[in-house]
């Protein structure tokens, strides 16, 4: 987290040189880096945002305990809004990521109404102080 994607590359290239000057067989078989596919650097707001606090107070009032706060290893374009856009945000939704996109991908329905309800609780919530300016 907070690491370019240049700087992860160029740091990765040079423990593999360091390696490779160490290994004689590998001095004489020098390894080959190839970056294809894309790489996307991570995107991350701090635990103590008032977004965060306020999605997991809504969850905890909702279900009872308090959700895990954590990061995921997959592209999103939440990096977009958080990177370039300077959008607080944060990933938050039903279901299982471990079947998402998966041939089983299921979402339960009653995560679903949970995830509603957590979805009004929050704007309201998070946008009290403006509501009530006005």
């Amino acid at each position: 987290m907070g690491e370019s994607c240049q700087a992860v590359r160029a740091q990765f290239e040079q423990t593999l040189k360091s390696v490779t000057e160490a290994d004689p067989w590998l001095k004489e078989h020098p390894l080959e880096i190839a970056w294809t596919g894309g790489q996307f650097e991570s995107g991350e707001i701090p635990q103590d945002h008032p977004l965060v606090q306020c999605c997991g107070a809504c969850l905890q009032d909702l279900t009872g305990h308090a959700p895990a706060i954590e990061g995921i290893t997959a592209g999103t374009d939440l990096r977009q809004l958080v990177n370039l856009g300077q959008i607080p945000s944060l990933l938050l939704g039903p279901g299982d990521v471990r079947v998402a996109h998966m041939p089983d991908e299921h979402v339960h329905i009653t995560e679903v109404l949970t995830a509603a309800r957590a979805y009004i609780l929050i704007a309201l919530r998070f946008l009290q102080d403006d509501l009530t300016m006005q």
